[in-house]
């Protein structure tokens, strides 16, 4: 029979190991526990950690948390990306926050389902500067135009990454009558033969969380996908557990799903986890090798299954966020099931943390909205072409590196 270290070591990813919890003050009460520390220094390059349930819940570090991403890439020299599905906030924004919560972290670090969906657009052949189209006047355009669903933190990747131009659709509107609907004929161009000709055709449907969603934006959005439009969804989840009840606020997910049953079509790509694109943009820029990968993550249906589905060597659940043991112990679907379950990103590294140490927060509420977009509904304005209120020069986007090869 297997002795307790083969146990712990076992790495065949056919079944889950449990390795730590938290549940008794992790480290401070003098537990000894190694944790993952022989599969991460032999057998891992390349890191993946989620961030909201691992890093931080909400404003404020998990106890550990910052000790053991130093841990990680200080003392042990790991590659390591911050990867996140929000796709309402920008990477400059996590930057700032990554900050202010004392860690420095370059941008070209951070992956969101909203820059990945800006890569992929690119990566496929939207943007300002490739080919050019001929409009019904004779005159030329190279642009892209693209619609979103979505929050500022979305919209602002996309034109930062200047992959087209984001038209305005159905801005504030919230019905979508029958004589609505016969008028979106005349918006994208008339008689469906001559679209490709004009210059009001939407190449592309960008679909994330958007706590503004309507009616007029569903129609809208299904519209368009079945005038043949690509589909383009950030990610799928369905949503946070928040507030006293732990009730379930809908995210990506359900959007996605009401435009996919309006139009007949599903996404042509999931851009965020767990889908492959993200995965394979991140080795192809670290030239990572999955087998030499662990994702780390608190979610069994897109950080495990990201792990899982794209060939990773190991797929860790931490127990600091949305799924606990009693979802693993129900769970019969094998590509969410974990190679390991440990109780916190620190129990993990199998470093000493206390479990009551201060909460360090981020800034001021205000502040930090104000200078980083996060998505308050507000992005009426930003949907017009051409708009460049939300444009600057301090930082320009780099994204070649993180396209990978197609």
């Amino acid at each position: 029979s297997e002795d307790k270290e083969d146990k712990k070591r076992r790495n065949n990813g056919d079944s889950t190991l449990f390795v730590t919890r938290a549940e008794s003050g992790g480290f401070g009460d003098g537990i000894t526990n190694n944790g993952l520390t022989r599969e991460i220094s032999e057998d891992v390059e390349t890191v993946l950690l989620d961030c909201d349930g691992v890093i931080w819940h909400g404003d404020a570090l998990v106890p550990g948390a910052k000790k053991a991403v130093d841990y990680l890439r200080e003392t042990l020299q790991k590659r390591v990306f911050f990867v996140t599905n929000n796709a309402t906030k920008t990477r400059e924004y996590y930057q700032w926050k990554f900050s202010e919560l004392g860690m420095e972290v370059d941008v070209n670090h951070i992956y969101t389902a909203a820059f990945a969906s800006a890569s992929y657009l690119s990566a496929i052949g939207f943007n300002n500067t490739h080919g050019s189209t001929t409009t019904k006047d004779g005159s030329s355009s190279s642009n892209k135009k693209i619609y979103v669903v979505g929050e500022q933190g979305l919209v602002r990747e996309l034109e930062e990454c200047d992959v087209g131009d984001i038209v305005g659709g159905v801005y504030e509107a919230v019905s979508c009558t029958s004589s609505d609907w016969e008028e979106m004929h005349e918006w994208t161009g008339g008689d469906a033969e001559n679209d490709h000709d004009d210059d009001s055709r939407v190449d592309a449907v960008v679909v994330g969380q958007d706590t503004s969603f309507t009616f007029a934006k569903l129609a809208y959005a299904s519209y368009l996908i079945q005038k043949g439009a690509k589909f383009i969804a950030t990610n799928p989840d369905a949503g946070d557990r928040l507030g006293k009840e732990k009730l379930l606020m809908p995210g990506a997910g359900p959007i996605v799903k009401a435009i996919e049953t309006a139009s007949g079509r599903a996404p042509d790509v999931i851009c965020g986890k767990p889908g492959k694109y993200m995965f394979d943009a991140i080795m192809s820029h670290s030239h990572g090798d999955p087998q030499r990968t662990m994702v780390i993550g608190d979610r069994m249906d897109t950080d495990v299954k990201f792990g899982k589905d794209n060939g990773a060597r190991y797929s860790v659940l931490v127990l600091t966020g949305a799924n606990k043991m009693k979802d693993v112990e129900e769970n019969e679907d094998e590509s969410k099931q974990p190679s390991f379950v440990v109780g916190s990103l620190a129990e993990a590294c199998g470093i000493p943390f206390d479990p009551n140490e201060p909460t360090q927060r981020v800034g001021e509420r205000a502040n930090m909205a104000k200078n980083y977009p996060v998505g308050d509904g507000t992005v009426h304005d930003l949907w017009a072409s051409g708009d460049d209120d939300m444009d600057d020069d301090d930082d320009d986007y780099d994204d070649d590196d993180f396209i990978p090869a197609t």
